[in-house]
């Protein structure tokens, strides 16, 4: 985005993935294989990128690196909904909610929050949507970090 939209060259990128593995760093070749996994699934490549995830499921799980579990779980359940495999969609957000809940990572619970909410709101269950929804915008808005992102608010409300 940076050297498309501003025009500023971007260095070259080594291969985390491989750096990873000589340095025996799994946590690193994981959060690579995310990195990987969802330039995938939005450029619409989206069995490669389930494979990835996958992969990153098992690697995280194996490492107890339960955040990067979650996160991969959450681009799962956007994969599916790429499929329209609502409820499946629904299984894994769920799922990362499970493994994300207790994190540090508030921005990533409340956009797995509003995902669950949204698909909700396509079951036509508005009271568990507006349950997941307040739940989002609640821990968004309450947030140490103090987030200012006013597009994710937007879309929230």
């Amino acid at each position: 985005y940076l050297e498309r939209y501003e025009g500023v060259p971007l260095p070259k990128i080594p291969n985390l993935v491989e750096f990873g593995t000589i340095h025996n760093l799994q946590w690193v070749i994981a959060e690579a294989k995310l990195n990987q996994a969802v330039e995938l699934v939005e450029a619409d490549e989206v069995w490669q990128g389930e494979l990835l995830l996958h992969d990153v499921i098992n690697i995280s799980r194996k490492i107890g690196y339960n955040s990067l579990q979650g996160r991969a779980y959450r681009w799962l359940g956007n994969a599916e909904v790429q499929r329209s495999q609502v409820q499946t969609s629904l299984k894994h957000y769920l799922t990362a909610y499970d493994l994300l809940e207790n994190s540090e990572f508030e921005i990533q619970i409340a956009m797995t929050l509003n995902n669950i909410a949204s698909l909700y709101m396509e079951l036509s269950d508005w009271d568990r949507a507006k349950t997941y929804l307040d739940q989002a915008l609640k821990g968004y808005l309450n947030s140490q970090e103090k987030y200012d992102n006013s597009l994710f608010l937007a879309i929230m409300y």
